[in-house]
């Protein structure tokens, strides 16, 4: 068995997707094995959409290796957790040759996933998926529909993994009900715990109590920030196109300034990163608001600070 870090690869834009090919290309020369498991077709704005009762069809994808590292895995003709919950789950063990991942990662997504698109996106439902499983993961998106700075996206996207990979223990829970009540919890600590809170946030996120979300803006005018969820909002999204039939897509969009959100920071032209609770608060594994004010402290280089 490889030696090499496993990376789970997913996204909404389908197994074509350009920003997805781009990030495998990349990470398999740094070296890292690179597990795919995604939609088949574009699954964009489905959120944590399962397919339930139905069969699910799933295609190879051929292994192919353009650096040190493989690629293997599987599209779905489901949605981006369907994909995940088949590559974590025990019972298709067959499809991923029995390894598991050390890290999930949902993206490079064409166009942005800040504000609300969080509940939205299959993107960001693909990473949460991980997350829900007990695995460290990682959400990214290009704020573009199309392919300008792609490649900067990519590189920041490559950064961060190979940051993430340095610190993760590698070893996923797998299910959440496996690690019930054998542990504490971040909201379970006490002021006093701050003093190791680099240790208990890496162990949190490496167990998917907390994930994280990226964002690029096309053009990269400023430096990261650490961000927190922002307001954008989609006015006039409904249009009607003939007699009973209607279309949602937003006519205009509204980016309402608010200082050390992902919407303003990306559209100043900095990557954002948020650092997002998988869970939602007063739920048994939820994360504080002052436990995620320390996890959004940034280093020298605008990281976590927690990463160091």
């Amino acid at each position: 068995m490889s030696a090499k870090p496993l990376v789970l690869i997913t996204n909404d834009d389908g197994l074509e997707g350009e920003g997805m090919r781009s990030l495998i290309e990349s990470l398999v020369v740094c070296p890292i094995d690179v597990l795919v498991a995604c939609p088949s077709a574009n699954r964009s704005a489905c959120s944590m959409s399962l397919t339930l009762g139905k069969r699910l069809g799933v295609k190879p994808v051929k292994k192919w290796s353009k650096g040190e590292g493989d690629v293997s895995g599987f599209a779905v003709d489901g949605t981006p957790c369907d994909a995940v919950l088949l590559a974590l789950d025990p019972a298709s063990r067959e499809l991923t040759q029995g390894r598991l991942p050390d890290l999930v990662v949902s993206g490079v997504n064409h166009g942005p996933n800040v504000g609300v698109d969080l509940f939205h996106s299959g993107t960001v439902a693909g990473a949460r998926e991980g997350a829900f499983h007990g695995f460290p993961s990682l959400a990214a998106s290009l704020a573009d529909f199309g392919s300008a700075g792609l490649h900067d996206a990519v590189t920041l996207t490559v950064r961060i993994i190979l940051r993430l990979l340095d610190f993760i223990d590698g070893n996923g829970t797998q299910h959440i009900a496996s690690q019930f009540g054998k542990r504490r919890y971040v909201h379970e600590f006490t002021p006093a715990d701050l003093d190791d809170a680099q240790v208990h946030l890496k162990e949190a996120f490496s167990r998917g109590e907390l994930f994280l979300n990226l964002n690029i803006p096309p053009v990269i005018t400023q430096p990261l920030q650490l961000t927190r969820p922002g307001v954008n909002i989609y006015k006039d999204p409904i249009r009607k196109i003939d007699e009973g039939g209607w279309m949602i897509g937003a006519a205009s969009l509204e980016l309402p300034y608010w200082p050390g959100s992902d919407v303003t920071a990306v559209a100043e032209g900095s990557p954002s990163l948020s650092v997002l609770p998988t869970w939602p608060v007063g739920h048994p594994f939820h994360v504080s608001g002052e436990w995620l004010d320390f996890a959004h402290n940034p280093d020298s280089d605008g990281f976590p600070g927690w990463w160091s």
